[in-house]
């Protein structure tokens, strides 16, 4: 009999401890911010995605996958560029438009993760860049941006705003044009929540309801900021939210550097408040959303010949986060409970026996 108990504590033990090393997550206090393993090099203007517990960091011909606090190079895009569009859907990434040599494009890539391989679908009609890609019901939605500028066609590197709404489906292939957003902005920040777009750039707060195709406004963001990062968590494990995180002071009397602000918009209730200020203020970065924490990558600090590259990968946990319970601990806690069941049963039994 003692050979038996000293077998199971020690299958209790282990059951334990043996699980906590394949945990994937990195867990932080609500409100808080995490340093954890900065991007390969130091470099701005990378976007991000979150996909499959993974996310994939995309500029020019780098392509990064991040896993378990550590990075991976992957099958750079076809057709090199930055400041385009990226969103997720289904089982595959799509980034769509962007520049390469100060020149707007359409072209729409799409990127499978499984086999680490790209093809490509119909261009989107209206070239531009220094936009957002946001999924709503199976359709993708590309809002605003820069074209080039209709007095000066001819400069190279000469761009003025654009208010068109373009609608690609993923299923058929095809484009088609929606309501113009009423103010046109570039490098805003955008979110999905209960399938309504928001469009937040300096001073407005926009927003795009597709099912009836019409635009609203919201209360504006406390902070005007450019170039910041955008991000909305699902109400899964924090509360639905928009975060604008960063980005650069573009007030009427802004500086153009980098601000430490995270600001939370609340769209249920129309308000801004602020949280925890990000560590290394920055703008144009990458930003991610994986199990409603949000990760900002990369970015830039300081302005025109002080502008600097940077390689941070931190990670915020918001206001209102209860950490997702990991399934690996699901079967040590049954593992622990059925033994203390058989013990307490073949104690009752030999009980009963004298």
């Amino acid at each position: 009999m003692n050979r038996i108990k000293s077998t199971i504590v020690v299958l209790v033990i282990l059951s334990l401890i043996l699980p906590v090393f394949s945990l994937p997550l990195v867990w932080g206090a609500e409100d808080s911010w995490t340093t954890l393993e900065p991007l390969p090099l130091e470099r701005g203007g990378f976007n991000a995605i979150a996909f499959n517990e993974k996310i994939y960091v995309m500029k020019s011909n780098i392509t990064y996958e991040y896993s378990l606090n550590s990075w991976s190079e992957k099958t750079a895009m076809l057709t090199p560029r930055y400041d385009f569009a990226i969103t997720a859907y289904q089982d595959k990434i799509y980034c769509i438009g962007g520049k390469n040599d100060s020149t707007p494009l359409g072209t729409n890539e799409v990127y499978d993760p499984v086999t680490d391989t790209w093809e490509t679908k119909a261009s989107m009609p209206t070239p531009r860049h220094g936009l957002d890609a946001n999924v709503v019901n199976g359709k993708i939605y590309l809002i605003s941006g820069s074209i080039p500028h209709h007095l000066f066609p001819d400069v190279e590197g000469t761009f003025e705003l654009t208010n068109i709404t373009e609608v690609y489906d993923p299923v058929t292939n095809t484009w088609e044009t929606r309501t113009p957003i009423p103010n046109p902005a570039s490098y805003y920040a955008s979110g999905v929540v209960k399938n309504k777009i928001y469009i937040i750039s300096e001073s407005y707060t926009q927003i795009y309801d597709p099912k009836t195709d019409t635009w609203s406004f919201g209360t504006p963001p406390l902070y005007s900021v450019d170039m910041a990062g955008g991000a909305a968590t699902t109400g899964v494990l924090a509360p639905e939210r928009i975060y604008i995180v960063g980005g650069r002071d573009s007030g009427l009397e802004g500086s153009g550097l980098e601000v430490p602000y995270t600001q939370i918009y609340n769209p249920i209730e129309d308000s801004w408040s602020l949280g925890t200020s990000m560590p290394t203020p920055r703008y144009y970065f990458a930003v991610a959303v994986l199990d409603d924490q949000i990760y900002t990558i990369g970015g830039l600090t300081g302005a025109f010949v002080t502008v600097e590259q940077k390689n941070q990968n931190e990670q915020y946990t918001p206001l209102g986060y209860i950490p997702e319970f990991p399934s690996c601990i699901l079967f040590p806690i049954l593992v622990t409970s059925t033994l203390v069941i058989l013990i307490f049963k073949t104690k009752l039994k030999k009980k009963v026996l004298e």
